[in-house]
């Protein structure tokens, strides 16, 4: 409770209550009193006056965008270059792994990525109808595909194929 321990009850619902709607913003928050009394749960009175006291506290802050917290923008920021950091990591990996393993990934992707096994009856677990990547169809037993390598679905395919593109 640091930091909020002096502040009344009224206050620290409405500071917490800013600082939600600060982070739900992506940082600094118009000033519209009446607004943000409502979406504090205040009445616009005790709103001004608790906000005058938070303003005179140094936990919000009056910028030419709104309403600010130090910590917020702070939070957010490096939230946002943590994102940054992990997304070019993950195309930096995948476009490794597409160099390393390019040509084992296209041969595996053409030959199962439209591959799709259904079953034809619920009572019957031992027939199957497989549309294979020429959209054929074929009835075949389960036990045909015994010693078959796992299949991905198309749309999982697709996904993995443009990870790798901006």
């Amino acid at each position: 409770m640091a930091g909020v321990g002096s502040l009344t009850a009224t206050e620290r619902g409405i500071y917490i209550s800013l600082l939600c709607m600060m982070y739900e913003a992506g940082g600094a928050i118009p000033r519209d009193d009446e607004r943000l009394a409502r979406g504090c749960g205040a009445r616009i009175e005790d709103f001004r006056r608790c906000l005058k006291a938070l303003i005179s506290y140094r936990k919000i802050e009056v910028t030419d965008l709104g309403l600010s917290n130090r910590r917020v923008v702070a939070e957010l920021y490096d939230s946002q270059r943590q994102n940054v950091a992990r997304q070019t990591a993950a195309r930096e990996g995948w476009k490794k792994r597409k160099e390393i393993n390019g040509a084992v990934m296209q041969m595996q992707s053409n030959r199962y990525a439209n591959a799709m096994t259904t079953t034809t009856t619920k009572k019957e677990l031992t027939s199957s109808t497989v549309v294979g990547p020429a959209n054929d169809v074929n009835t075949r037993k389960l036990s045909d595909y015994k010693n078959t390598p796992p299949t991905i679905g198309a749309e999982l395919a697709s996904i993995l194929a443009n990870m790798g593109k901006p």
